[in-house]
């Protein structure tokens, strides 16, 4: 399976500020921004 990780600084700034004010945090390293991703995206397998 193949996955695409998405992590903060792949966001524009604008977003990235949502993100903040969404998680009520002001610095992206207290939600360990910097090395987890937000998300992950996985393409099912194919048969």
């Amino acid at each position: 399976m193949d996955e695409l990780n998405i992590y903060f600084d792949d966001l524009c700034e604008e977003t990235q500020q949502k993100v903040l004010e969404f998680m009520g945090i002001k610095n992206p390293s207290d939600g360990n921004y910097d090395f987890c991703p937000l998300f992950v995206l996985t393409r099912p397998e194919e048969d």
